[in-house]
């Protein structure tokens, strides 16, 4: 279970910049911001899996994927990044930039948000004088709220909407590393505003005490071995009295496996943590049964 080989480079001079995929670990809401984003503290972890961001100096810019879906205009948040660093330093270097995308859209897997951390550092390096990382992470939380956690490496505890990035500690770090993590994604999308408009309609029991919340982050880092007994994710209730077939796989992965499963951000995107006993070729099965062929599943492990 390793990163994903990428394929052969898309035009002569192209640098690879690997987009991880992400799984929130843990994702505690603790309530509603004057600005109208939500109050959030969550561990959130990297993968070897990922989609493979292609870059090259041009004389002008060219976004292209190999997803005929993806709209590649100025809706999407690479295009959103470039732009933003572009009127942020009026560097005007034109990039050609093709995008494999492997993570599936939609999927609460941060695909959209680590492309877009992914440019930022491609287009900072063209860049005679480069931003420095206070500065690029700002970009980053303008670009999009999941964005900033991408510009770090490892797993890492976001606070705030999302803008406030913090290590985690080295022994939290050395047991998640390296950890194998199954993923999983239906095929269909959950609207990450929808989820949140939902938490909102059941306030104040919704959310998560902002006390109880720093005591779980606190036990966690202070004791390592917690995190994988401390899964957890308050967006899940509204998204599962809606969308039925995440619950329903999950408590097939339980009967059948013995393995329990998480929903990762907002949705529908899920995951899993296997142990050595596991036999991830059935529960992969398990999953297809449940959700259908086109189902979306890999195997891979924690950065």
């Amino acid at each position: 279970m390793s990163q994903v080989a990428d394929p052969p480079p898309p035009f002569p001079g192209a640098t690879a910049i690997h987009a991880p995929a992400k799984v929130n670990i843990f994702l505690a809401i603790t309530g509603v911001r004057p600005d109208g984003f939500h109050d959030l503290v969550s561990l959130v972890a990297p993968l070897g899996f990922g989609d493979t961001l292609w870059t090259a100096p041009a004389n002008a810019d060219h976004f292209s994927c190999n997803h005929p879906a993806l709209d590649t205009g100025p809706s999407n948040l690479v295009s959103k990044a470039l732009r933003l660093y572009r009127e942020r330093t009026g560097h005007r270097q034109g990039i050609r930039i093709h995008l494999d995308k492997r993570i599936p859209m939609g999927s609460g897997f941060g695909g959209g948000s680590s492309d877009a951390a992914a440019i930022l550092k491609a287009v900072n390096k063209l860049n005679p004088h480069p931003l420095d990382a206070h500065t690029l992470s700002e970009i980053a939380a303008e670009t999009g709220s999941d964005c900033p956690l991408f510009l770090h490496s490892g797993p890492v505890w976001m606070e705030g909407r999302g803008e406030r990035i913090h290590k985690v500690g080295e022994s939290l770090r050395t047991s998640i590393s390296g950890q194998p993590v199954l993923i999983f994604h239906p095929g269909f999308e959950v609207s990450t505003v929808w989820a949140y408009r939902e938490l909102r309609a059941s306030a104040p029991d919704s959310y998560s005490s902002p006390e109880q919340t720093t005591l779980c982050k606190s036990s966690i880092e202070s004791t390592p071995s917690l995190w994988r007994k401390s899964v957890r994710n308050d967006l899940y209730r509204p998204v599962a009295r809606k969308f039925l077939a995440i619950p329903a796989l999950l408590q097939a992965l339980q009967d059948s496996h013995r393995l329990t499963g998480f929903m990762s951000g907002s949705g529908s995107g899920c995951f899993a943590l296997p142990v050595s006993t596991h036999d991830t070729g059935a529960i992969r099965q398990t999953v297809l049964d449940a959700w259908g062929t086109s189902a979306f599943f890999t195997s891979t492990v924690f950065l």
